[in-house]
């Protein structure tokens, strides 16, 4: 087993946004360090941002790993931790003054501007100001498999069963006069403010409405995520989320009835304009 140091031992970094003041302030101090150490090895900006990408990279996402950005700015730092010119909690404060998602990425299009601002205030500004996080990784939705196919290639069987899904979600959630910014942070399960595929897989499991993995994501992407970025923030939940969203499962006129024949909702709200 490799012996522990400096360029292996595991990182602590802490949620800036909710740090005692007292810890705050020497994130700060070590950020500004770390600002000034880091700039050096780099030509300039576009120098930084080229080899933070190829090097440290980004998923679809533009979620920048955490552990990997630790990597990039230890190697960057190399010679100064050998010196002992920078330490282990040098690179913590450095890394805490970014915002993580609970995936652990960051957005690797803010760093540079981040690591790069001249202006002092600015910098203590950011430290404290609530920042939504990245987007979730597509990672976090990989266990759900990649099987979906388009509502309209659903056999007649599959798209009942699909409707009746999301009519059983209506049901619970459009029972009342729901307020959908209440009914988005039941969703969002880890509080990130998106919705991944996770989320959405959860919510129906506490909701007891069954579904296998293959039709989570079939849903998510003909209903919801029909971008198919891997999640939905609140503006595309407002959107895509309402009541009669079943209605965009198309089923044959003669499966609308049970083979007890009893009518189904549609049926009576029809049958009570007439």
């Amino acid at each position: 087993m490799p012996r522990r140091n400096v360029f292996n031992a595991d990182y602590t970094v802490i949620d800036a946004k909710q740090a005692p003041q007292n810890c705050l302030e020497q994130v700060e101090k070590r950020f500004v360090k770390m600002n000034r150490i880091i700039q050096s090895k780099f030509k300039d900006r576009a120098a930084f941002e080229k080899q933070l990408k190829e090097k440290a990279g980004c998923d679809a996402n533009n979620n920048l790993n955490v552990d990997d950005f630790k990597a990039f700015v230890v190697e960057a730092c190399r010679e100064d931790l050998i010196a002992r010119n920078v330490s282990k909690s040098d690179i913590e404060g450095f890394l805490s003054a970014f915002t993580f998602n609970s995936h652990g990425g960051t957005d690797i299009e803010k760093v540079a501007p981040i690591l790069y601002e001249k202006d002092p205030n600015a910098i203590a500004l950011n430290l404290v100001s609530r920042v939504r996080p990245n987007p979730p990784p597509a990672l976090a939705n990989e266990d759900l498999g990649s099987t979906v196919q388009s509502f309209s290639h659903c056999d007649n069987e599959t798209q009942k069963r699909l409707r009746s899904l999301l009519v059983q979600l209506e049901d619970k959630v459009f029972d009342s006069k729901p307020r959908f910014y209440h009914v988005f942070k039941q969703m969002d399960l880890d509080n990130d403010g998106f919705i991944s595929y996770k989320d959405f897989e959860q919510h129906l499991e506490k909701q007891k409405v069954i579904a296998t993995k293959e039709e989570i994501v079939t849903l998510m992407h003909n209903v919801l995520d029909v971008e198919k970025k891997g999640y939905i923030d609140f503006p595309t939940f407002q959107k895509r989320f309402r009541p009669r969203m079943s209605d965009q499962v198309k089923v044959e006129e003669n499966e609308l009835h049970s083979n007890n024949m009893m009518p189904t909702r549609e049926k009576l709200e029809e049958y009570g304009q007439k």
